[in-house]
């Protein structure tokens, strides 16, 4: 609006091109990992807590703790990239928001190193076995709890 402006001669100059940008006030803080002890204290929590239970959030949490994986790609996994037989996951997919869609399964992760095959420890392969109950290939492992994405 400013340009458009400036170049039919309604004010002098762009300033706002002229303008440098604009420094936060407050620094990024960099990505910190939970210590042992905060993450026994969670699952801890979340086993018990009757709504995070009905939010299936407890296995969801266990998931991303065993596998460190973004919450996009665990929420885009679906069961054709589980082999519960060799117990392993590929990560070949994420979700995302699109505004005015809504959440979308996008068919590649968030870079190309982003492809991956992760191999699960027992106690996480027992939990998607127990989850598995013979579902399609493109049903995601962690629906949300009104069905889909």
């Amino acid at each position: 609006m400013i340009g458009m402006a400036a170049r039919h001669d309604a004010i002098e100059r762009n300033v706002v091109r002229d303008a440098g940008p604009i420094a936060s006030a407050t620094p990024k803080r960099a990505p910190h990992a939970l210590t042992i002890a905060q993450l026994r204290q969670l699952r801890c929590f979340l086993t018990y807590d009757d709504v995070a239970i009905r939010r299936d959030i407890p296995d969801f949490v266990n998931f991303l703790m065993s596998t460190g994986v973004r919450i996009g790609e665990a929420a885009g996994l679906t069961w054709g990239a589980v082999n519960l037989d060799e117990g392993w996951i590929e990560i070949c997919s994420t979700v995302v928001r699109i505004t005015g869609q809504g959440l979308i399964n996008k068919p590649k992760p968030k870079t190309k190193s982003g492809y991956r095959r992760l191999v699960l420890p027992a106690w996480m392969l027992a939990t998607l076995r127990r989850r598995h109950d013979d579902q399609s290939a493109e049903t995601p492992v962690f629906p949300a709890p009104l069905g889909g994405l």
